[in-house]
């Protein structure tokens, strides 16, 4: 890699990756510890960190190769085209830095399930197998076209998660052969790194194990557009509104089977329980359009009214600070939420 040293790369990520293959350090080898880096490729034999090497080892790659990073977005919604996102992200660092940062952003943002009838204590389960992200996220990584300026990108969408990586399929390669387990490194050095210090294998059976487990997942590769795109289907969750309206419903029947049952009471009970009724109804019109975000972050704050925006980012979980603020915003201008008193002695109050 030109303009670039030894110094350049970090010497504790060589150190743990030579314990991982060799079970020893970069001291271990002691006179000959150069020789050993030229000759499994982090040097040339100049003495120059290759370039895989480089992204692999380096401590700041992205000072020499600016487009080797991932952007990672969260939107509201399912079009690429909009303008709302939960969550962004810029990430940069040496392959498993990135490779680490990136699977931090997809669990962050996607949902934790858990199965019908568990207990309220039972820890939930990755909406997608994080076997399946792992896989995907380490082939963007590996076979990326490094010629190409351009960022491995992922998106998350409300049905959807995709995976783009620069370049499209090498050595010929077709879809239909990525599913078979064909496969041709592109990167070979960088293939061998990710074999030996990720979860990577690199003989396509990842692909097609994945494949085999979860059949909905879209391969596209992009000749013309130069890139490769995974899609990976999420589980279509019941919109708000609909829940919120069954809820309704079911309040509302069993209020209804109340006052059948005590028909012969007073009539006051009858008119308390049409002003209940119609409260419930204007709140639930109010709050109609509200996402399963906002909802939560409104019943953190009526639960919580002197908590801060990180408060509530840690609280929830699935959001960042960031997000939590365009919620705020969102929720101010819809007459739910208001600020009352200054910021560091004022409260939320919903409304």
């Amino acid at each position: 890699m030109n303009g670039t040293t030894f110094n350049d790369l970090d010497r504790y990520a060589i150190d743990e990756y030579l314990q991982k293959v060799y079970a020893t350090t970069l001291d271990g080898f002691g006179g000959k510890a150069e020789q050993v880096l030229k000759n499994i490729h982090i040097l040339n034999h100049h003495g120059v960190p290759t370039l895989a090497g480089y992204l692999f080892f380096g401590k700041h790659p992205e000072y020499n190769c600016p487009t080797c990073m991932v952007k990672a977005v969260s939107f509201f919604g399912n079009d690429l085209a909009g303008t709302q996102y939960r969550d962004s992200k810029e990430i940069l660092g040496n392959m498993p830095q990135l490779y680490d940062k990136s699977m931090a952003f997809l669990k962050a943002n996607l949902h934790n399930v858990q199965k019908e009838g568990a207990s309220f204590n039972t820890l939930g389960k990755l909406e997608i197998a994080e076997e399946v992200l792992e896989e995907v996220v380490q082939n963007a990584l590996v076979h990326r076209d490094l010629l190409r300026p351009a960022p491995i990108r992922l998106f998350v969408f409300d049905d959807r998660v995709e995976v783009i990586s620069p370049g499209a399929l090498a050595g010929g390669l077709t879809e239909e052969d990525i599913r078979n387990g064909k496969t041709y490194q592109r990167n070979p050095y960088m293939a061998t790194f990710a074999t030996n210090a990720l979860y990577y294998k690199g003989i396509g059976s990842g692909i097609v194990r994945i494949l085999a487990e979860y059949p909905d997942i879209r391969l596209g590769n992009d000749v013309n557009g130069k890139e490769f795109k995974v899609t990976i289907p999420r589980t279509i969750q019941k919109s708000d509104s609909t829940t919120q309206k069954e809820q309704f419903e079911d309040i509302s029947t069993t209020q209804k089977r109340e006052i059948a049952t005590q028909k012969s009471d007073s009539t006051t009970q009858k008119e308390q329980f049409e002003d209940i009724s119609t409260t419930q109804k204007s709140e639930i019109a109010t709050q109609k359009n509200l996402d399963t975000t906002q909802k939560e972050v409104l019943e953190y704050f009526k639960g919580n009214p002197k908590a801060t925006r990180v408060d509530a980012a840690n609280a929830l979980g699935n959001i960042t600070e960031d997000g939590v603020k365009f919620i705020i915003a969102k929720l101010q201008k819809k007459g739910l939420l208001k600020r009352v008193g200054g910021r560091k002695h004022g409260e939320w109050q919903v409304l």
